[in-house]
């Protein structure tokens, strides 16, 4: 597990220099990420730019039932995740809330998208014969935003130790 650790933080904290360095141009996720990079003097070092990350709700269609038909969660409350699955956003913490939760049966856990931590993941899920959450492929934006809607708790996760 990549918590903690001397060793592990220093080698992240190599790697996004190194990345930093090669880079024309860094998008940080808002004007708090621009300024915690400022307070730091990076700004003087390298181009910082914000990258605001929005959609519009105009013009979805978003047919009731769908997808709780779909996976077979009509009478559940559904914890939504959607999103990267990587280390970064620390899923651990939503698996240990399934653990958690697992002898209530009403309570679903829907995990969608891609990212590096899904095979161990689902070794984990597997292993603790968690039946309350499932992780499924990545959809296109008009079909997260049609999730998004119908489900009843969405869910966001990331490692405390994240600063940008």
């Amino acid at each position: 597990m990549l918590r903690g650790g001397g060793i592990i933080h220093n080698f992240f904290k190599r790697k996004e220099k190194q990345n930093y360095d090669a880079a024309n141009i860094i998008g940080v996720q808002s004007p708090a990420n621009l300024q915690y990079f400022s307070e730091l003097g990076l700004d003087k070092k390298y181009n910082l730019e914000v990258l605001y990350n929005w959609t519009t709700l105009a013009g979805y269609h978003t047919p009731n039932g769908k997808y709780r038909n779909q996976f077979g969660l009509n009478n559940k409350v559904v914890f939504f995740y959607g999103g990267n699955i990587g280390v970064s956003q620390d899923m651990d913490n939503i698996i240990h809330l399934a653990k958690a939760m697992r002898n209530e049966p009403s309570a679903y856990f829907l995990l969608v998208g891609e990212g590096s931590e899904i095979l161990r993941l689902q070794g984990v899920i597997a292993a603790q014969r968690l039946k309350n959450v499932s992780i499924h492929p990545a959809v296109d934006q008009q079909e997260y935003m049609a999730m998004l809607s119908e489900f009843d708790v969405g869910l966001i996760s990331l490692d405390r130790n994240l600063k940008t």
